[in-house]
């Protein structure tokens, strides 16, 4: 009983084990940026490009679909791999929040990081050769990225955000033209993204110092990165600001607007920012800055939906045709009276015939659902009935 017993446990555990993995696996490929870069991409086929809800659910957007899949896929790879070049540094910084990478092997990671890139490539041939050769530019980017250009000062920071716009900017490719509101919106996305990486090396400055790794504000001075920061809030407002006159009569808008006075006050706690719980203050007002994009994204999706699916059975609505009346006084046995469809008598007429076309259309319309039911109806009529009678 006890072997069982233990059996059962050691099943339970091993259970447990791998549960954990595939959490620890998500949390070191930050799932939740994941699912940013996803809408964000949806969003701009729909905004941008103004594609319709149904283009999404058609075959006509596989292609959309293949693209955005392949992409998700690269990124996994490339915050695979980043993950433990830093793992060091984030053992200083961030203590608390290596628990997950320690769980999982290098070897490990080097094997989901080939099988993503392989599937991502695999999802790209499938759609064109442009974007497999973007796709593969791509990857290779990511990996001078992570050995090479990571600890460069500045120039690690910028890689990152311009590679983050890149995803965006091949829907460029993807639908053969680029748009004056897709490059705006990727200016605003890369200030947002690069104020928060230098953001970011102040809060881990400390880290940085004891690994004897050269960051913006070891190699500037704090002094000279706030106004890098500054400098990067007010271009991100500029982008904005470019905006606001082409999406300004849109739903979307209103987040814009938002985003501008949350970096306004950025801009004030960056004034007054002088220790590292200041900095981590801004950094998480950019966190709400992405999330309420998100969340803005989502709901215009849901409404969109809504709209979609409302003018979809307006359309669909067939009205009952109203017959036209027109008064035919009939005389027989010293009586008048009034018959006001005589007309439908004429078989011939084009007119006649076109309701009846109507007729038989709204029929047909509302019985539809009963189509099967008919047909099972009448064949079961048919076969009680002996077709070749003889007598």
């Amino acid at each position: 009983m006890s072997s069982i017993d233990s059996n059962s446990i050691s099943e339970n555990n091993q259970k447990k084990s791998i549960f954990i993995k595939i959490l620890a696996i998500l949390s070191i490929a930050r799932w939740y940026n994941i699912s940013l870069i996803t809408i964000s991409l949806y969003a701009i086929q729909i905004f941008i490009y103004e594609s319709s809800f149904n283009y999404l659910i058609h075959y006509q957007g596989l292609n959309l679909h293949l693209y955005i899949l392949s992409i998700d896929l690269i990124v996994v790879g490339g915050y695979l791999i980043n993950a433990f070049y830093d793992f060091e540094k984030d053992m200083i910084n961030k203590p608390e929040k290596t628990y997950f990478n320690r769980l999982v092997s290098k070897r490990s990671c080097l094997n989901i990081y080939m099988l993503c890139n392989i599937l991502g490539l695999i999802f790209t041939f499938l759609i064109n050769s442009k974007i497999l050769i973007f796709s593969i530019s791509l990857i290779m980017t990511l990996w001078i990225y992570s050995h090479k250009l990571r600890k460069k000062v500045l120039l690690g920071e910028i890689t990152a955000s311009i590679l983050l716009i890149s995803f965006f900017l091949g829907m460029a490719i993807l639908n053969q033209k680029f748009d004056f509101t897709l490059g705006v919106f990727s200016t605003y996305i890369f200030t947002i993204d690069l104020t928060r990486g230098v953001v970011k090396k102040m809060i881990s400055l400390k880290g940085d110092l004891i690994v004897g790794e050269k960051s913006i504000p070891i190699y500037f001075g704090i002094k000279n990165c706030k106004y890098i920061i500054f400098f990067l809030m007010i271009s991100s407002m500029l982008a904005i600001l470019t905006l606001m006159p082409i999406i300004f009569f849109k739903l979307f808008s209103c987040y814009f607007i938002t985003a501008f006075l949350i970096i306004c006050y950025s801009i004030y706690l960056l004034h007054h920012a002088k220790n590292k719980s200041q900095y981590e203050k801004i950094d998480s007002v950019y966190k709400i800055l992405i999330g309420l994009a998100i969340i803005s994204i989502v709901l215009y999706l849901i409404i969109l939906i809504t709209f979609t699916n409302c003018q979809s059975n307006m359309n669909n609505k067939i009205i009952a045709p109203i017959c036209e009346v027109e008064n035919k006084i009939l005389s027989a046995h010293n009586d008048d009276r009034i018959d006001k469809y005589y007309w439908l008598k004429e078989r011939e007429n084009p007119k006649v015939i076109d309701y009846l076309n109507k007729e038989n259309d709204y029929t047909d319309f509302q019985m539809k659902s009963t189509k099967d039911f008919q047909k099972n109806l009448f064949n079961e009529l048919k076969s009680r009935i002996k077709e070749e009678d003889e007598s």
